[in-house]
């Protein structure tokens, strides 16, 4: 193996004006996929790595070796992305023929839970709006809405008086594509609407149950 990796990286710096924590993040990727291929892969002198060798079998090879080390799948691909800058310039310095990493398959990311609330986060949340006066009800009437029935914010804020039944606790909900249905609340919810229509001023042409307070 010649000096292709430092070449790589001076075609970063200087070619591409990549940062230099970049550079040192590709250097540092490079320098595992060397030292897997010379331990693990071929078993042989850095001296002896001869680029043309290295096919995708010794990249999914690799990719399967960063598994083993509980690399996270964002961190893999990360290592495959800087494999293929880096035989994207072999092949444009005419070292390689083809870039064995372009077909490759990245590793998906993750998928994370949504984080949910606990118990005594939701109690710190109902406790903050100001009931002794009409925003502070409003805004617990839309944390009681929202607690109540699993409404969108969206949604919530699309809710007119007549969509509320509040004898029957029930709401007429406009979701995607304008299709409706009817989302049923509970007593909290209820009491917290009536405590808020009664402080509720806005003009008579107004159809939304949550308007601005000032």
């Amino acid at each position: 193996m010649k000096n292709e990796i430092g070449d790589f990286l001076d075609h970063l710096t200087y070619e591409r004006n990549v940062s230099i924590n970049t550079v040192t993040a590709y250097r540092e990727d490079l320098e595992s996929f060397v030292g897997f291929l010379c331990n693990d892969f071929f078993t042989l002198g850095r001296d002896q790595l001869d680029w043309p060798r290295v096919d995708r079998l010794a990249i999914r090879s690799y990719i399967a070796f960063l598994a083993r080390k509980k690399l996270s799948r964002a961190s893999m691909a990360r290592h495959l992305s800087t494999l293929r800058t880096f035989f994207r310039f072999l092949m444009r310095e005419e070292i390689v023929e083809n870039n064995p990493a372009r077909t490759v398959t990245t590793p998906k990311r993750e998928k994370h839970l949504p984080s949910v609330l606990q118990s005594s986060d939701i109690a710190v949340l109902f406790e903050q709006p100001d009931v002794s006066n009409a925003l502070g009800l409003r805004d617990l009437a839309c944390l009681e809405m929202l607690y109540a029935s699993g409404l969108r914010i969206s949604e919530l804020v699309g809710i007119d008086i007549d969509d509320v039944e509040l004898r029957g606790r029930l709401v007429k909900v406009r979701g995607k594509g304008s299709k409706e249905r009817m989302v049923p609340f509970g007593s909290k919810a209820e009491a917290a609407l009536r405590a808020w229509l009664r402080e509720r001023k806005a003009p008579a042409d107004e159809p939304a149950i949550f308007v601005n307070y000032r």
